[in-house]
Order: C-alpha cells, then sequence, then structure tokens
C-alpha cells in the first residue's frame, strides 16, 4: 500500500493543475516505483505458490465482475432517468445484463405502474405464455426484457411517432450498455411493430411473433420457439 501511494505521488496531479507544488511526471521514477510494487506482488504469488493459470483465470473472474459492476451502474443511471421523466408511467428494462437474447416488446398495458420491471409478473398478460416457454426452453436466465416504449399508452393504443422517437434515444441507450463486452446477442421483437420499428432504426432483429398471437390460434408458443431459436 505504501508503494502504491508512493507511486500516485509520482502522477501529476488532475485536479489541481494550477497548483504551486503541482510536480512535473517523472518517466525514471514512475517506472521505479511502479517496478516496486510488481515486484511485491510476484513475490506474493511465489511464497503463496500461485501458478500462472491459477493467477489468469483469477485476474479474468476479478475483471469480469468489475465490467459487470460498471454495467449495473450505467443501467441504474439509465433507468433513474426514465422514471424521473414526468407526466409519464414507465417502467425499466431487467434480467440478464450480459445477454444471449433482448427481448423488445412494443409498450406495456395502460394497467402498469411506475417502476414496474417489464415482463417480471409472469401472471400478467402474455408473460403467461413467454416466460414459462423460455424457462423450458432453459434460456430464461440467459435473456434481458425490454420494451421499445417504456412509457404506457392511451388505451394502449401503438405509440405515436412522436412517442417512439422520444423513447428510441432511451433504447439506444439501454441496447449499448447491454452489447459493451458482449457482441454476440440476438434481438427478438414481439410483435410487428416492434420489428419494424427496430428495422427502421437499423436494429438487427429476429421476427418472433407476440405470445398472444398463439393463444388465439390455439398453437403453442413453445412450438415456435422450438423452430426459430434452433
Amino acid at each position: 500500500i505504501e508503494e502504491a501511494v508512493e507511486l500516485r505521488k509520482e502522477f501529476p496531479s488532475i485536479r489541481a493543475p494550477w497548483s504551486k507544488t503541482q510536480k512535473k511526471e517523472d518517466i525514471t521514477r514512475i517506472k521505479e516505483e511502479y517496478c516496486d510494487i510488481l515486484l511485491y506482488v510476484i513475490n506474493i504469488g511465489l511464497a503463496w505458490k500461485f501458478t500462472p493459470k491459477e493467477i489468469l483465470e483469477q485476474i479474468q473472474k476479478v475483471q469480469e465482475n468489475n465490467f459487470l459492476k460498471c454495467k449495473e451502474k450505467k443501467m441504474a443511471i439509465l433507468n433513474s432517468e426514465i422514471l424521473a421523466i414526468p407526466s409519464y408511467t414507465s417502467g425499466v428494462g431487467q434480467g440478464n445484463l450480459d445477454p444471449k437474447y433482448i427481448i423488445i416488446g412494443q409498450n406495456s398495458s395502460s394497467s402498469m405502474v411506475h417502476g414496474f420491471k417489464f415482463w417480471s409478473d409472469e401472471t400478467l398478460g402474455s408473460a403467461k405464455i413467454l416466460i414459462p416457454a423460455l424457462r423450458k426452453k432453459k434460456i430464461l436466465d440467459d435473456c434481458y426484457f425490454t420494451n421499445f416504449v417504456k412509457s404506457t399508452t392511451p388505451g394502449n393504443e401503438v405509440p405515436s411517432k412522436e412517442l417512439t422517437e422520444f423513447w428510441f434515444g432511451f433504447l439506444e441507450r439501454e441496447l449499448e450498455i447491454l452489447k459493451s463486452g458482449n457482441p454476440v446477442v440476438n434481438i427478438l421483437a414481439l410483435g410487428h411493430w416492434t420489428a419494424d420499428t427496430l428495422t427502421y432504426h437499423n436494429i438487427p432483429n429476429i421476427l418472433i411473433a407476440h405470445p398472444s398471437h398463439y393463444e388465439k390460434i390455439g398453437k403453442t408458443y413453445q412450438e415456435y420457439l422450438d423452430t426459430e431459436l434452433t
């Protein structure tokens, strides 16, 4: 810890660049203090007989955990902005922040309460079909759920162009967070409106018919998932 403090002292301050005591960087001193820390860490590894493989595996785990925490903070900031927008009854996405599947619906029904997490209650509406089907498919834990439009619409009508454009910026930020460090992801659109709107905004997606459609025509949603997600 003392060596780390000494190393930090060698860096010019970015908080008070005008300070009279501001030091000029000395690359030689920085390298000396850095090597002191590095040798200390290496000696700990030798004393405890850590293998290079063990160290690399642990570094990967720690880095993945730190990266996930960063994504959680970014998503929390985004969600707080969404819920703070006045005059809207809005909800937020939920699920795996490093998903294989991002499932995007149109918007929630007019019965949604402010702050609701989309598709989190499988006793409501189409979630009664979607969630059990994804669980049976054994991909539920790999999914993140959200809506294109984060707010309700009067009479659950199709979102207006103005409302769609307003919420697209938030969806774009949401997808950026989810895709960060996770380039291979499938975006599944629930319903033709969502699929068409995503395509219009140049977001590739796999069209997946809405669960309620299958309930009406008497076919199983599970069969559809087995076909489309193979």
